[in-house]
This record gives C-alpha cells, structure tokens and sequence, in this order.
C-alpha cells in the first residue's frame, strides 16, 4: 500500500476531518538518528487525491493574505503628531 507522511499535527487533523485514513502512527527521529517520543509522523493512506490535499493545506494561499491585508487601515498621522 502506498502511503503519504504528514509531520505536522494540524495537517494530520485536517486531513481526518476531511475523511483520510491515518494507517500509522510513529515516533519522529532527532538529527542523530535517535526516537523522539515527543513527536509524531503520521502515516496516511495515499488514496482520494490526498497529495493535492497535502499540498493545498501546507502552500500558503497568496490571494487570501491580499484579501486580508485590503482590510487594514493604518490611522493618518497629524500634522500636530510629527
């Protein structure tokens, strides 16, 4: 079976609530090789287009930021303030 790793644990909850199957669960491992038992990977089914869903949550959406950003007023200085 093939399967997809997610490390982080909002992505992991994102995708169960859309329906992926976690088939796994594992300890993540330090920079010298030993098991951190503090951290998790997920292992997911790789079904249902999952990468498209991986990639839609962890690349960061442009147009909505601009939307956002639209929204801010920055009070104007007065003459008096300077």
């Amino acid at each position: 079976m093939k399967t997809r790793l997610v490390f982080k644990v909002n992505i992991a909850r994102k995708l169960v609530r859309m329906g992926y199957r976690i088939v796994d669960l594992k300890p993540a491992k330090t920079k010298d090789g030993k098991t951190d038992f503090n951290k998790s990977i997920y292992v997911f089914a790789d079904e249902n287009n999952i990468a498209e869903e991986i990639e839609k949550l962890t690349t960061m959406n442009v147009q909505k930021i601009d939307i956002i950003a639209k929204g801010i007023k920055m009070p104007e200085k007065n003459k008096e303030e300077e």
